[in-house]
């Protein structure tokens, strides 16, 4: 393979969860390995990768984020009693997902070594599968209308923690974009500082029955359940590769991949407290959940960049 730098003021020319991830695959391949234009080598002067010119565009992109969290939740009745085993445990997600940024890159700074291109973009993440049961006991899933006497024979006794990233994630960022040419296509490669907000909700709910002692009295039932949103802000670095493909009018069309760290800043912890409801009179029962975030988050991309080139 021969890389070859251009000299200064030289150019050239010429999900759903894994759903989003085949659509963008779909769109990248024929962009990737589709001819390159006949006239490359003819139109050296008339600037045709834009290196000189103010490039807006538009990126549509999709990839995983990885999160991982430990989260505990426990119900006790009114004297301190637990009515439901505490459960707590650390985990690790991946959330997939599918994004916009719109960005302006500046024409290259031939005074600075490399001539790199400054880069401004902001824009918005969707997940799909956005809840999870991060922790759960039992079979939470309520009391049923029809009551046994019996607590044993009550189905829908448990308790779950469940964790939610909320759409949109919103983040933006600023870099630098090193251009040469390998193959005769143009290639960028990118390192940026990202921001990054996030909302998280966090829900918990328990539900517990005990016998009275006669058998023939109903069981007393007691249910507790809150839930509780919050925002989240990180920053990072990221590092990307881009190749343009192929031209559409006065648009380039580009492919290209990027890997995104973060760091959480400020309290990463999520708590949420009831007070529950009981079947009989008495003091209600109280459930408490929480989720703390680590304080490292990954992300990885892979998407199509339309900017507009005129020719």
């Amino acid at each position: 393979m021969r890389v070859r730098r251009l000299p200064l003021g030289e150019t050239t020319s010429g999900a759903l969860r894994g759903r989003p991830i085949k659509l963008i695959l779909f769109l990248l391949l024929p962009a990737l390995f589709g001819n390159v234009p006949a006239t490359a080598e003819a139109d050296v002067e008339s600037d045709e990768w834009g290196s000189n010119l103010w490039s807006p565009s538009l990126i549509i992109r999709s990839g995983v984020v990885r999160q991982s969290a430990s989260t505990s939740g426990e119900m006790r009745a009114a004297i301190g009693l637990p009515l439901r085993p505490f459960h707590a445990r650390h985990r690790i997600h991946l959330w997939p997902m599918l994004g916009g940024d719109i960005e302006i890159m500046a024409p290259e700074l031939s005074v600075i070594p490399g001539s790199p291109r400054f880069f401004l973009h902001a824009g918005a993440t969707y997940t799909f599968a956005g809840d999870k049961d991060v922790t759960k006991e039992g079979e939470p899933l309520g009391f049923p209308e029809q009551l046994p006497t019996l607590a044993t024979l009550i189905d829908g006794q448990g308790s779950f923690t469940n964790i939610e990233l909320v759409s949109p994630i919103w983040e933006g960022g600023v870099g630098a974009a090193f251009e040469f040419e390998i193959w005769d296509r143009r290639v960028r490669l990118r390192a940026s500082a990202e921001y990054m907000r996030e909302r998280l909700r966090l829900t918990g709910a328990a539900y517990h029955a005990i016998d009275r002692g006669e058998r023939s009295d109903p069981a007393e039932l007691f249910a507790v359940r809150a839930t509780r949103t919050e925002h989240y802000d990180a920053v990072g670095g990221g590092l990307g590769i881009e190749v343009d493909a192929r031209r559409a009018g006065p648009i380039m069309v580009s492919v290209l991949g990027s890997v995104r760290y973060y760091r959480f800043i400020g309290d990463r912890l999520l708590q949420v407290s009831a007070t529950g409801t009981r079947s009989m009179p008495g003091p209600p029962p109280t459930g408490m959940w929480s989720y703390e975030l680590d304080r490292s988050a990954y992300r990885v991309h892979l998407g199509l960049r339309f900017r507009w080139q005129p020719e």
